[in-house]
């Protein structure tokens, strides 16, 4: 009797920790995804040896990469991918222009490893929890921001 209370203790105390950690998977797989799509963009456009571009899409909230290199893909990374449930578009920035109410956004990726700027703020309304995607000039590398102090920053 004492190890199945002690079973159920324990039971009790880590639900709240497991069902925290299934809510943060949406939005750590959407912000993977969206990173994995501009690593595709970058790659397929160096290897191709022509621009490439990463296209937004408004409704339903898709991005997409476009232009050159293989139609079909074995690199492994995400080339197409849809927000779904309880994630969205907070902010869109190209080379510092908002395109958040925009139907469509286009973002270039370049042969010489350059790209557009590029910043993305993706919203869980829920808890206000945000993650970006930056893509680096210079070197078109894509990374995630989990700063919420640096996001909100990128809101103004």
């Amino acid at each position: 009797m004492i190890v199945i209370g002690l079973m159920a203790l324990l039971a009790t105390i880590s639900v709240p920790a497991i069902r925290g950690m299934v809510r943060n998977e949406s939005m750590r797989k959407a912000a993977q995804d969206a990173q994995e799509v501009c690593q595709n963009a970058r790659a397929r456009a160096i290897l191709g040896g022509a621009m490439t571009e990463v296209v937004i899409h408004a409704d339903p909230p898709t991005m997409e990469v476009a232009g050159a290199g293989p139609k079909t893909d074995d690199s492994g990374l995400v080339a197409h991918f849809e927000l779904g449930g309880d994630v969205g578009v907070e902010s869109i920035k190209v080379n510092g222009v908002q395109y958040k109410d925009a139907d469509m956004t286009r973002v270039r990726f370049f042969p010489n490893g350059t790209c557009d700027e590029f910043r993305m703020v993706l919203l869980r309304p829920r808890d206000n929890l945000r993650r970006g995607i930056f893509c680096e000039v210079t070197t078109s590398l894509a990374t995630v921001e989990t700063d919420q102090n640096v996001l909100m920053n990128e809101m103004r």
